[in-house]
């Protein structure tokens, strides 16, 4: 058995006012709807954003793990 394909998707602005979440959000809604496919919609205003370090401590484990779930 094949496993579905997984399409993220990202909303990737965490300005207020944002015009894009009507968007990801209706991108979101017609990819579940799609068979064969598992999605995930993720909101950059959600994860745990470290600014006061660079490089690998910034990671978040679970963007990353959902981002290389596809491959």
């Amino acid at each position: 058995m094949e496993r579905p394909l997984f399409i993220p998707v990202i909303l990737g602005t965490a300005r207020q006012g944002r015009e894009s979440e009507n968007v990801a959000r209706f991108v979101f809604e017609q990819t579940r709807n799609r068979a064969g496919v598992e999605t995930e919609l993720i909101d950059v205003r959600t994860l745990p954003m470290r600014l006061d370090d660079a490089g690998e401590q910034m990671k978040d484990a679970k963007f990353s793990a959902t981002i290389t779930r596809g491959y």
